[in-house]
C-alpha cells in the first residue's frame, strides 16, 4: 500500500494537490 502510495506521488504533475495518506487509502478501498 504505500509503495502504491509512492508511486502516486511520485507521478503527480508539479503543483498538483497530493491526497495525503489515509485520503489514498480510503480513495482505495
Amino acid at each position: 500500500m504505500e509503495k502504491a502510495y509512492e508511486e502516486y506521488f511520485e507521478g503527480l504533475a508539479d503543483g498538483e494537490e497530493a491526497l495525503s495518506f489515509a485520503e489514498f487509502v480510503e480513495v482505495l478501498s
